[in-house]
């Protein structure tokens, strides 16, 4: 995703969940083969009602999350040809 779509589903995410730390959230531009652009990072434990909206959220904006140990990311995933 575009930096402008990763602040926008930010925006999204801050709004619908009240109990997200914003200390917690990070958006970056990892150089990796699996991300195309922008990736948002979520660090520490999540309620799981938090964890539904992330998941909502990024439906709502095409994108993929998936969990990893004690973080959540959301990104747009390169396309295969």
């Amino acid at each position: 995703m575009d930096r402008n779509e990763a602040v926008n589903y930010l925006k999204d995410l801050l709004k619908n969940c009240n109990e997200m730390s914003p200390e917690a959230l990070f958006f970056e531009n990892p150089p990796t083969g699996e991300y195309n652009g922008y990736c948002v990072r979520i660090k520490g434990a999540i309620l799981e009602v938090d964890k539904n909206i992330v998941k909502e959220l990024a439906k709502k904006h095409n994108l993929t999350v998936t969990e990893e140990k004690d973080q959540i990311l959301i990104f747009r995933p390169k396309l295969t040809s």
